[in-house]
């Protein structure tokens, strides 16, 4: 998922992230993801219950507990 600056910091990733996360809550699902080190978006997973699985040199595997 990418959003544009101007739509970025308004809650949209948080409530699309969400939905995701219920969704695959009712059908017994994992949700995982991959963010680059330099992404300041990996603090919004962390927030959203995603923790780090993975390490690689640019980036970091999570997966929603």
């Amino acid at each position: 998922m990418q959003l544009l600056p101007a739509y970025r910091r308004a809650g949209i990733g948080s409530r699309l992230i969400a939905e995701v996360l219920a969704e695959a809550r009712d059908q017994g699902a994992r949700v995982s993801l991959s963010v680059l080190k330099s992404n300041p978006a990996r603090s919004l997973y962390e927030r959203l219950g995603f923790t780090v699985t993975a390490e690689c040199e640019n980036g970091y595997s999570m997966r929603a507990g």
